[in-house]
């Protein structure tokens, strides 16, 4: 359990170093749209972790695989996205533009 929490850590710190360098040569446009991608990421990893693993063991079963709770996060992520995507005038609606 310690491997795993010291694994952790030295993952979320390589993420944020990475982060730090995109930021700085690229733009912090594309680290907001790569942490969201992050969110998707881990997620759907989570769900195949499930799928595959879960079936063998109880303690791999991560994600609850109802239709109604995937649809419902499904959504969520859309909106997550979607917004991340607004904010940074990626997506620019018509009804939200300044006169």
């Amino acid at each position: 359990m310690a491997t795993l929490c010291v694994l952790g850590v030295i993952t979320i710190a390589v993420f944020n170093v990475c982060g730090v360098n995109v930021t700085k040569h690229i733009s912090a446009l594309t680290r907001s749209i790569a942490d969201v991608s992050r969110t998707l990421l881990v997620w759907i990893i989570s769900i195949i972790i499930t799928v595959t693993a879960g079936k063998h063991h109880d303690n791999w079963k991560w994600e609850n695989l109802k239709t109604g709770a995937i649809i419902f996060e499904v959504i969520g992520f859309i909106i997550l996205v979607g917004g991340n995507f607004v904010y940074n005038g990626i997506i620019k609606l018509p009804f939200a533009m300044p006169p």
